[in-house]
């Protein structure tokens, strides 16, 4: 590593934290619960952008699973987040929470949101809690490079960015908040806030004043990485830590989007735009994949599919693209109902029901629309009597209802991926306490590492609980 210059630094903090998201505010409170004094670093006007969009307005905290299935969750690498979920378990976010007054309530799929499903309740509070501990908080405050001396890193350096346009808080932001797209620069204003909502926390909420092209070095003892991935660039999902870990010598897996819409090579998904599959299965056509299919709902988009099912399964499809081939993808509109039983069933009707329309007995088992584009596929008239379908029509028929066959050529992106799949090595963080194993005193937490979950909760418990262990580990060194 190379060794750098020393300069005077601007200021002198025990813990400088970057990114203000929910994974370095956690960071930030716990090493200033240890009495540290801290610095959390955001390049945003305001903290918590993520938070605040985060289950459409609503902040789907956690989930109330058992660890085991949170390392189920999180896959062949979920072992990793063992100490984090040590570090703040489940019910211990409920019980931080309701400490800071956002009390919570358990959906009966075991999701926990905030009792007033209100992602600014949260934020705000994190703001308080912030704001008591005395942490301060630089915004528009862009880190830039860390200052390293060998093999330890001495402190972070940062250049101010003058005031730009935002672009609003997507998927349902509450009713209250709005970020201006021009006009003002100031943060707005949040329901019980005090002029500039969590924003105004500590002593310094507008980040470093003078020349926006300056570069400022803060000394600290211990830096926490919490920059995020690369989902949502509009709420600051730049991607800037990468280049920050990058120069600690981490290694980086490529990043791509995760729980992302897919968009389709065949048109007929658009004509159910709108339609959505309740208890469908998913998965990925190729032998390494078929037995990881994922069931739940599926919504069909003016470009492909979506819905949680499909979010789930989408940063491995988005990986499989980069080698520049289509992705197939097959739907079993009925999880549990594969080409044999729909064959049984259209079998039974001929007897059973032998004088109504095929199309009007499959509306008894899956939208409509879907049942006319599957007769549609299959070259079945849809107001064919169940009696006349010849045997031929049966079985393409049941080929086509047992399993729709896509073949993905794209993502909808990183501007509306949920989550960001690829990052920091997890080989080169100590997982106890989330060090790094290249840079003394340096800390990685988050979507920055290549580490990721499915819907319901558990990337955003990932962000808490390892901001927390990351916090705690910074703090007592």
């Amino acid at each position: 590593m190379p060794r750098e210059a020393a300069s005077p630094p601007s200021d002198a903090f025990d813990v400088a934290v970057v990114g203000a998201g929910p994974a370095g505010q956690m960071a930030a409170i716990a090493a200033a619960e240890r009495g540290r004094r801290v610095v959390l670093l955001e390049q945003m006007p305001r903290p918590g952008l993520k938070l605040l969009a985060s289950g459409g307005g609503r902040a789907n905290l956690t989930h109330l699973a058992d660890p085991a299935a949170f390392f189920e969750a999180f896959g062949r690498r979920g072992r990793f987040i063992a100490p984090a979920l040590e570090a703040l378990d489940p019910p211990g976010l409920r019980q931080f929470l309701d400490g800071l007054g956002v009390p919570t309530v358990v959906e009966a799929d075991g999701r926990v949101f905030p009792a007033s499903h209100r992602a600014a309740d949260v934020q705000v509070a994190l703001g308080r809690r912030l704001t008591a501990l005395g942490v301060e908080v630089r915004l528009r405050s862009r880190a830039v490079r860390l200052w390293l001396d060998g093999d330890r890193v001495r402190g972070i350096e940062t250049r101010h960015l003058a005031p730009r346009r935002h672009v609003a808080i997507p998927r349902g932001e509450s009713p209250d908040l709005v970020i201006p797209r021009g006009g003002s620069p100031d943060p707005p204003r949040l329901e019980g806030d005090s002029g500039h909502g969590a924003a105004r926390t500590g002593r310094a909420a507008s980040g470093a004043a003078g020349d926006a092209s300056r570069v400022v070095r803060l000394a600290a003892d211990g830096v926490v990485l919490a920059c995020g991935g690369r989902s949502w660039p509009g709420l600051g999902g730049t991607g800037g830590g990468y280049a920050l870990a990058r120069q600690a010598g981490h290694t980086l897996v490529a990043p791509v989007p995760g729980l992302v819409p897919l968009v389709v090579r065949e048109p007929w998904p658009a004509r159910l735009a709108g339609v959505a599959l309740a208890g469908a299965r998913v998965w990925i056509d190729r032998p390494a994949f078929r037995k990881a299919g994922v069931t739940g709902d599926v919504l069909f988009t003016h470009r492909g599919v979506s819905g949680p099912a499909v979010l789930d399964l989408s940063a491995s499809v988005a990986g499989l693209l980069a080698e520049g081939e289509p992705v197939p993808v097959c739907i079993e509109p009925v999880a549990g109902m594969d080409a044999a039983r729909w064959a049984g069933l259209l079998d039974g009707w001929r007897t059973s029901a032998g004088r109504r329309h095929v199309a009007t007995l499959l509306a008894e088992r899956l939208p409509a629309s879907v049942g006319r584009m599957a007769c549609e596929l299959a070259g079945v008239p849809a107001d064919t009597p169940a009696v006349r379908l010849p045997a031929a029509g049966r079985r393409g028929l049941a080929e086509r209802l047992g399993r729709l066959e896509l073949s993905v050529t794209g993502t909808e992106g990183f501007d509306v991926a949920f989550v960001t799949r690829g990052g920091v090595s997890l080989k080169e963080v100590d997982p106890r306490t989330l060090a790094s194993r290249r840079v003394a005193g340096l800390h990685v937490a988050g979507e920055l590492l290549d580490l990721d979950g499915p819907t319901g909760g558990f990337n955003l418990h990932w962000a808490f609980a390892s901001g927390r262990l990351a916090g705690l580990a910074a703090g007592n060194a």
